[in-house]
């Protein structure tokens, strides 16, 4: 596990779209205040799970999962995910777990 992870709060809002510039928030809780912490395109934000050092984000809007570092930089990481949702990780085969729930299947 990632040590910076551990040290923020990060909040993944399904509603945090921000229609002014097509894009969603991600926040953090830092000394008991919310700041944005990154912003991704496009919204409904759903699952969240760490991967070593990075955080792997889903989005159904955009149907997409993107990487994001501690810096809070993000880079696509797989499109074309049907309603991709609550993600898990399997570190013993190394793999990112994505429900798809619109097709009903893992």
């Amino acid at each position: 596990m990632g040590h910076f992870w551990l040290q923020v709060l990060l909040l993944l809002p399904l509603t945090g779209f921000n229609p002014s510039n097509s894009s969603a928030n991600l926040f953090r809780l830092v000394n008991g205040k919310l700041e944005v912490f990154t912003s991704l395109p496009g919204g409904q934000l759903d699952g969240m799970v760490e991967v070593g050092n990075d955080l792997v984000v889903s989005s159904w809007e955009t149907q997409t999962l993107y990487k994001v570092n501690p810096q809070g930089n993000a880079e696509v990481l797989l499109k074309g995910i049907a309603s991709p949702a609550d993600l898990g990780y399997d570190s013993k085969r190394n793999r990112v777990l994505i429900p798809v729930l619109s097709e009903n299947r893992p």
